[in-house]
């Protein structure tokens, strides 16, 4: 056993089976309209081999567009083709497959299927966590402070919501970390021009994802580039071009997409959808010096001349002004209060800025202009769950300066201290889980009903009560966990790709073995 804990390898295959069965327990598949139109293109996509979503638009009001007579996602494609593989994989074990909640008023069929689909964010978002370990280790920082970030922004923050739906974000979290891992890497000059291909690969795919994260990733790498201290010019030149390419190449995926779909290679489907369409000259008038304070701060519903900038809009769009007056009614928590963990992340500045500036540097730049364009935003508020999800990716960066300030206590040789802010820290740590569990167990309920999936009213009184509590329990546990029948499926999903991988590692070790 003791073998086996001190296995380099244990950690991340700890972190992968915790987090890969909490995530895929937690979905119900089709929520709401955020996610429901890139699963109907992912179904059109392989029953049909189109992305015109007419036979499949069951769950997608409001949040597509119609285009001569056919119906189209209204979002970012990338989420609907690399989802593919799991519902191919969903439907050749359908007969194995439990409902979610073993039954519920808006279970179907349907809901079998989904809820193994939607396994491929799961694991988008267990990759995250395992990535975040990976660079925090990367950067010196003990085991245990970097299991710490990586733990508490697995089931901490927002990631866990947003792991078991289609929303871009959770990829757009995943290709950040990417970003940033790879420019930690340290190649030769010889293989230079690999690392900035890579660098612009992960910039051109985000696009795909998450529009909105695009341009702080790639403003991030030209700065970083144009500052970094090479000696001859023609090295720029080259590793500029390596960067470039690749970002020029995925933008033309994105324009030959949506020209097929929208007819017009510079048309956005968000922009034209069939809820009450906004022109793009109105979608970034709110005010970032008034939204700001709140995505980081807010502990309550909004106030409303926080949404002044709503009445500028036309009068045609009053029903798109009543729509965003209900922020003001349903609290709203900016990411250090959703996850309170977050402010050690201000101590954590001080270490990083005294080991990696530059590293620092790029993780503010990118925070930095996230809050800008979100800030900027006209619902940077989410419309629709009312929190801070468009932040999502960029919180995994603020957990690298939180490793930072654990690790410095864990070895601080003071025994008081030692005590003082690990209490600190953890009552800060149950306080960010107890935000994203409510996030969780209170998020929708299956196939956009509006309606949440539990409240605590259907808790039953007395709860000093052994039959009350009992009940109590397991329903808290149902609303937490709905898909937890099905997680026998998610790790025979797991066990073909990984069972070739080690039959692969076992070959190529032979075979050197061999030429010895």
């Amino acid at each position: 056993m003791r073998k086996i804990v001190q296995h380099p390898h244990f950690i991340p295959w700890f972190l992968f089976i915790v987090f890969a069965s909490i995530y895929f327990s937690s979905t119900v598949g089709v929520m709401n309209s955020m996610d429901a139109p890139q699963y109907a293109m992912t179904q059109a996509l392989v029953e049909k081999n189109t992305i015109q979503i007419d036979s499949f638009n069951q769950w997608s009001w409001p949040d597509y567009c119609i285009i001569n007579d056919h119906i189209y996602n209204c979002r970012e494609p990338g989420q609907s083709f690399l989802g593919i593989p799991f519902y191919l994989l969903a439907k050749a074990v359908l007969p194995l497959v439990n409902s979610p909640y073993q039954g519920y008023p808006d279970i179907n069929e349907d809901s079998k299927l989904e809820a193994l689909t939607y396994g491929f964010f799961s694991t988008i978002g267990v990759l995250s966590v395992i990535l975040l370990w990976g660079i925090c280790r990367k950067l010196k920082i003990s085991k245990a402070g970097s299991l710490f970030a990586a733990f508490l922004f697995g089931i901490g923050s927002l990631l866990w919501r947003y792991s078991f739906g289609y929303v871009r974000q959770s990829p757009a979290v995943l290709l950040y970390l990417s970003f940033i891992y790879v420019i930690l890497y340290k190649p030769d000059r010889s293989k230079e021009v690999v690392k900035w291909f890579l660098l612009g690969l992960i910039t051109g795919v985000i696009q795909l994802f998450d529009s909105v994260s695009f341009l702080p990733l790639f403003l991030t790498g030209i700065l970083y580039l144009l500052f970094k201290k090479i000696r001859r010019k023609k090295s720029i030149c080259y590793l500029f071009v390596a960067f470039i390419l690749p970002v020029l190449f995925m933008i033309i995926l994105r324009l030959v997409y949506n020209k097929i779909a929208f007819g017009d290679y510079l048309s956005e489907g968000r922009f034209i959808s069939v809820y009450a369409p906004i022109p793009l000259q109105y979608q970034f008038s709110a005010e970032a010096k008034k939204t700001i304070p709140y995505l980081l701060f807010s502990f309550k519903s909004l106030p409303p001349t926080v949404l002044d900038y709503m009445k500028n809009l036309p009068q045609d769009m009053a029903e798109k002004l009543e729509y965003g007056l209900w922020a003001t009614k349903n609290k709203f928590l900016g990411i250090f209060i959703q996850s309170p963990i977050l402010f050690l992340f201000f101590p954590g500045i001080i270490l990083l800025f005294r080991r990696n500036r530059r590293l620092l540097f790029m993780i503010l730049l990118i925070i930095g202009l996230n809050l800008i364009i979100i800030g900027k935003f006209m619902g940077f508020y989410n419309p629709n769950s009312y929190d801070t999800r468009y932040l999502l990716p960029v919180i995994p960066l603020l957990f690298i300066s939180v490793s930072y300030c654990i690790d410095s206590i864990f070895r601080s040789k003071k025994k008081l201290i030692i005590i003082v802010c690990s209490v600190i820290a953890v009552l800060l740590a149950l306080l960010s889980i107890y935000n994203s569990w409510y996030s969780v167990i209170t998020s929708y309920s299956p196939h956009i009903s509006g309606e949440n999936r539990f409240s605590f009213y259907q808790l039953a009184k007395p709860w000093g009560n052994i039959g009350n509590a009992k009940n109590n329990a397991a329903l808290l546990f149902i609303n937490t966990f709905p898909n937890i029948y099905n997680l026998h499926i998610l790790f025979i999903f797991y066990l073909v790709p990984l069972l070739g991988i080690f039959l692969l590692r076992k070959l190529f070790q032979s075979l050197l073995a061999t030429k010895r």
